[in-house]
């Protein structure tokens, strides 16, 4: 039978750290005075800002693909091929 436990892993890891690399991305704007004074200096936290900007950008890029698996044709693809698999081996 279809067995989606790795898809759904796979979708709640993304999504959690998409929602945690937001919140980074976030608190670094918000304390990024704090932060420059402390230890990374103005041009550290404009590096992290900018690396983190990246990785979310490239991050919700991607985020409609796993979520569109399970509101879009994928799933019903998926299952339809895996129902076509069984009538061939019978």
């Amino acid at each position: 039978m279809l067995d989606l436990n790795y898809q759904k892993k796979l979708t709640v890891i993304y999504t959690v750290g998409f929602f945690i690399l937001v919140l980074s991305f976030i608190g670094l704007f918000v304390f990024a005075d704090r932060l420059g004074a402390a230890s990374l200096g103005a041009e550290g936290v404009a590096w992290a800002q900018g690396v983190l900007g990246t990785l979310i950008g490239l991050l919700t890029a991607e985020l409609p693909k796993q979520l569109q698996f399970w509101y879009g044709s994928s799933l019903g693809s998926k299952a339809k091929d895996e129902k076509a698999n069984v009538l061939k081996q019978s």
